[in-house]
Protein backbone atom coordinates (compact mmCIF):
# COMPACT_ATOMS: atom_id res chain seq x y z
CA UNK A 1 0.00 0.00 0.00
CA UNK A 2 1.41 3.25 -1.09
CA UNK A 3 2.30 6.26 1.35
CA UNK A 4 1.06 9.59 1.27
CA UNK A 5 3.75 10.45 -0.84
CA UNK A 6 3.17 8.23 -3.38
CA UNK A 7 6.37 5.85 -2.09
CA UNK A 8 5.98 2.26 -1.26
CA UNK A 9 5.76 1.51 2.33
CA UNK A 10 9.32 0.22 3.79
CA UNK A 11 9.27 -3.48 3.52
CA UNK A 12 10.56 -5.51 6.95
CA UNK A 13 14.34 -6.57 6.25
CA UNK A 14 14.59 -10.17 5.40
CA UNK A 15 17.49 -12.52 4.49
CA UNK A 16 17.47 -11.52 0.46
CA UNK A 17 16.46 -7.91 1.26
CA UNK A 18 18.44 -6.03 -1.69
CA UNK A 19 21.74 -4.25 -0.32
CA UNK A 20 20.42 -0.56 0.19
CA UNK A 21 17.44 -2.02 2.66
CA UNK A 22 20.09 -3.46 4.99
CA UNK A 23 22.27 0.05 4.95
CA UNK A 24 19.28 2.30 5.71
CA UNK A 25 17.84 -0.50 7.88
CA UNK A 26 16.24 0.86 11.47
CA UNK A 27 18.47 0.47 13.96
CA UNK A 28 15.91 -0.13 16.29
CA UNK A 29 14.86 -3.88 14.77
CA UNK A 30 16.23 -6.98 15.29
CA UNK A 31 18.28 -6.49 12.25
CA UNK A 32 19.61 -2.58 12.76
CA UNK A 33 20.99 -4.08 15.99
CA UNK A 34 22.74 -7.01 15.14
CA UNK A 35 24.07 -5.18 12.58
CA UNK A 36 25.69 -1.96 14.84
CA UNK A 37 26.44 -4.76 17.57
CA UNK A 38 28.94 -6.65 14.87
CA UNK A 39 29.87 -3.43 13.68
CA UNK A 40 31.09 -1.71 17.10
CA UNK A 41 32.42 -5.21 17.98
CA UNK A 42 34.54 -5.23 14.94
CA UNK A 43 35.61 -1.56 15.12
CA UNK A 44 36.70 -2.40 18.91
CA UNK A 45 38.18 -5.75 17.75
CA UNK A 46 40.64 -3.56 15.75
CA UNK A 47 41.66 -1.13 18.33
CA UNK A 48 38.84 1.24 17.79
CA UNK A 49 40.13 3.12 15.22
CA UNK A 50 39.61 1.13 11.80
CA UNK A 51 41.47 2.52 8.69
CA UNK A 52 39.04 3.36 5.72
CA UNK A 53 39.75 0.47 3.70
CA UNK A 54 38.90 -1.84 7.25
CA UNK A 55 35.71 0.23 7.55
CA UNK A 56 34.43 -1.26 4.27
CA UNK A 57 35.24 -4.69 5.20
CA UNK A 58 33.61 -4.06 8.49
CA UNK A 59 30.47 -2.83 7.00
CA UNK A 60 30.78 -5.91 3.82
CA UNK A 61 30.67 -8.56 7.15
CA UNK A 62 28.09 -6.95 8.78
CA UNK A 63 25.66 -7.22 6.08
CA UNK A 64 26.69 -10.76 5.67
CA UNK A 65 26.17 -11.56 9.43
CA UNK A 66 22.90 -10.12 9.30
CA UNK A 67 21.76 -11.87 6.51
CA UNK A 68 23.55 -15.14 7.87
CA UNK A 69 21.58 -14.87 11.13
CA UNK A 70 18.01 -13.70 9.59
CA UNK A 71 19.04 -17.31 6.91
CA UNK A 72 19.72 -18.92 10.16
CA UNK A 73 16.15 -18.09 11.79
CA UNK A 74 14.78 -19.27 8.92
CA UNK A 75 16.34 -22.09 9.06
CA UNK A 76 15.33 -22.85 12.94
CA UNK A 77 11.91 -21.71 11.79
CA UNK A 78 11.18 -23.46 8.56
CA UNK A 79 13.57 -26.46 8.67
CA UNK A 80 15.05 -25.52 5.20
CA UNK A 81 16.98 -23.15 3.27
CA UNK A 82 15.81 -23.12 -0.13
CA UNK A 83 19.10 -20.60 -1.46
CA UNK A 84 21.88 -22.90 0.36
CA UNK A 85 24.53 -22.00 -2.22
CA UNK A 86 23.96 -18.44 -1.47
CA UNK A 87 24.43 -19.31 2.34
CA UNK A 88 27.54 -21.31 1.95
CA UNK A 89 28.72 -18.24 -0.64
CA UNK A 90 28.04 -15.69 2.12
CA UNK A 91 29.57 -18.01 4.71
CA UNK A 92 32.84 -17.96 2.88
CA UNK A 93 32.89 -13.94 2.08
CA UNK A 94 32.54 -13.47 5.19
CA UNK A 95 34.87 -15.65 6.36
CA UNK A 96 36.97 -13.75 3.66
CA UNK A 97 36.29 -10.33 5.33
CA UNK A 98 37.50 -11.83 8.62
CA UNK A 99 40.60 -12.98 7.36
CA UNK A 100 41.43 -9.99 5.66
CA UNK A 101 40.73 -7.50 8.70
CA UNK A 102 42.63 -10.34 10.80
CA UNK A 103 41.47 -12.49 13.54
CA UNK A 104 43.36 -11.23 16.54
CA UNK A 105 42.46 -8.11 18.70
CA UNK A 106 44.69 -5.34 18.11
CA UNK A 107 45.02 -2.73 21.08
CA UNK A 108 42.81 0.21 21.48
CA UNK A 109 43.82 3.35 19.88
CA UNK A 110 44.11 5.96 23.23
CA UNK A 111 45.05 9.39 22.41
CA UNK A 112 47.44 11.24 24.83
CA UNK A 113 45.62 14.17 26.76
CA UNK A 114 46.93 17.23 27.33
CA UNK A 115 46.90 16.59 30.74
CA UNK A 116 48.70 13.42 29.92
CA UNK A 117 51.46 15.58 28.18
CA UNK A 118 51.79 18.39 31.25
CA UNK A 119 52.26 15.37 34.19
CA UNK A 120 54.93 13.69 31.90
CA UNK A 121 57.14 16.98 31.50
CA UNK A 122 59.65 17.20 33.97
CA UNK A 123 59.12 19.49 36.80
CA UNK A 124 60.94 22.90 36.33
CA UNK A 125 64.38 23.67 38.48
CA UNK A 126 63.84 26.54 41.26
CA UNK A 127 65.66 29.53 40.71
CA UNK A 128 68.46 28.71 42.76
CA UNK A 129 69.27 25.53 40.87
CA UNK A 130 67.74 23.52 44.10
CA UNK A 131 65.28 20.86 42.55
Amino acid sequence: MPSRKGRPNKKEVGVFSRHRSLVTVDLRSKAGRILKTIREDLTNQLGGAPTPAEALLIQSASIKAVRLYLMSDVLLERGDITNDEKCLAWVNSMRMDLTALGLKARPRVVEASPLRDYFDKPLPLEPNGDA
